[in-house]
């Protein structure tokens, strides 16, 4: 009995060696950062501060976005010696080189890669300013129209998002309005694309000059549900505030269900329940009027009766402004000090983050940084990749 005791018990413990030995081997992946450096894109080792600057020369008019894969930086570049600009491409960072010899396309407005990573969706305008939306495969560099504006003179496409699945592709048409020949805002209308189909619907709100779409998908995104107004802005008098009301929205018939009718009252927290109910709360004021005699004589309430307001935490976060990491405990930040002169110095720094900490920053080393990082294009991020949760 003994003997067979200590042999279960040799088991476990060459188990949880073995286990242990495995755990110490695997092998994080580098955390990178990327910036640009004046005429220079600057990679960053997260934990040593070692850094790689790509060998192409850039500008501050170029804007670059990682790959949701972490794979490529998604590149819109202006050459204007060739009268080229925000001329799509891709850079392969590990391989120091561009994808395409050619750009992908110019005169590009939004870029948006498929969750997966296996496509790319962009508009571009033509001369005519008319608009497309391109559906992109990298995989073997061809190229489909999905969507074109009907409009000449188009204001644009924006807000390209997928559905949760990634059934769907949506953005926002702005089509412009003019006043005395002047431009004066535009009228919005909100496109869903199937992307297995290549069908499209077109939703407008009551009164689309303005308008903003912001659907709550159902998890099969099959319907979904959203706020529209009757009027997001007012041009002329009366004004009125239009606080809107929820309507049901069938994403591929797109057959519309209004489900309030009360656009002077608010709702908020719209939702989908576990069951796929639809739930959402209404706040409506009650005046009440009494008499000298009905006041007096209101009944009193008990404390223990009386309904208190929900008890709520300050919403302050320590770590607002902060560039986190794949790894969570792991971010950069933006600094800047004055030094006798008055000459003011920014820098990013890189280093230990924890919201559950009173101090939440170490800084481990630092990166100097333009006044104007805000505005010329100068932090580009962290370098996405699949980053084991930590543990403990």
């Amino acid at each position: 009995m003994r003997f067979g005791l200590l042999i279960a018990l040799l088991v476990v413990l060459i188990l949880l060696l073995t286990t242990s030995l495995a755990f110490a081997q695997v092998e994080l992946p580098v955390l990178q950062f990327l910036y640009r450096s004046d005429d220079r894109l600057v990679l960053v080792n997260g934990d040593t501060g070692e850094t790689t600057v790509l060998p192409i020369e850039v500008t501050e008019q170029d804007r670059f976005e990682w790959s949701s894969d972490g794979l490529y930086l998604i590149s819109l570049i202006q050459n204007a010696d060739a009268d080229e600009y925000d001329c799509l491409n891709l850079y392969d960072v590990d391989a120091q080189e561009w994808v395409y010899e050619k750009p992908i396309s110019c005169n590009v407005g939004s870029v948006l890669f498929s969750n997966d990573g296996a496509e790319i969706v962009y508009s571009a305008h033509n001369m005519m300013n008319s608009q497309a939306v391109w559906l992109f495969s990298p995989a073997n560099g061809t190229k489909e129209e999905l969507y074109r504006t009907t409009w000449v003179n188009e204001s644009g496409l924006s807000d390209f998002k997928w559905s949760p699945t990634n059934g769907y592709l949506t953005f926002v048409n702005h089509s412009p309005s003019y006043e005395d020949g002047v431009y004066s805002g535009a009228y919005r209308s909100f496109v869903m694309i199937n992307i297995q189909t290549r069908n499209y619907i077109t939703l407008n709100a009551p009164d689309t000059y303005a308008a903003h779409y912001d659907p709550i998908w159902s998890a099969n995104d099959k319907w979904f549900l959203i706020i529209l107004k009757e009027q997001y802005v007012a041009r002329t008098q009366p004004y009125r505030n239009h606080e809107g009301d929820v309507y049901l929205v069938n994403s591929e018939t797109g057959d519309q269900y209004r489900l309030t009718y009360t656009p002077a009252a608010p709702e908020h927290d719209i939702r989908w329940t576990n069951d796929g109910g639809i739930a959402f709360t209404i706040v409506v004021e009650q005046e009440t009027m009494l008499t000298l005699e009905e006041a007096m004589g209101v009944e009193e309430v008990l404390p223990e009766e009386i309904i208190l307001p929900d008890a709520y935490y300050d919403n302050y976060d320590p770590l607002q402004g902060v560039l986190i990491s794949p790894n969570p405990y792991l971010g950069a930040w933006f600094s800047s000090t004055v030094d006798h002169l008055g000459v003011e110095s920014y820098w990013i720094s890189i280093g230990y983050v924890n919201a559950s900490d009173m101090q939440p920053f170490e800084e481990f080393f630092r990166i100097s940084i333009p006044e104007s990082y805000n505005e010329d294009n100068v932090l580009i991020g962290w370098r996405p990749v699949d980053y084991p949760e930590p543990q403990g």
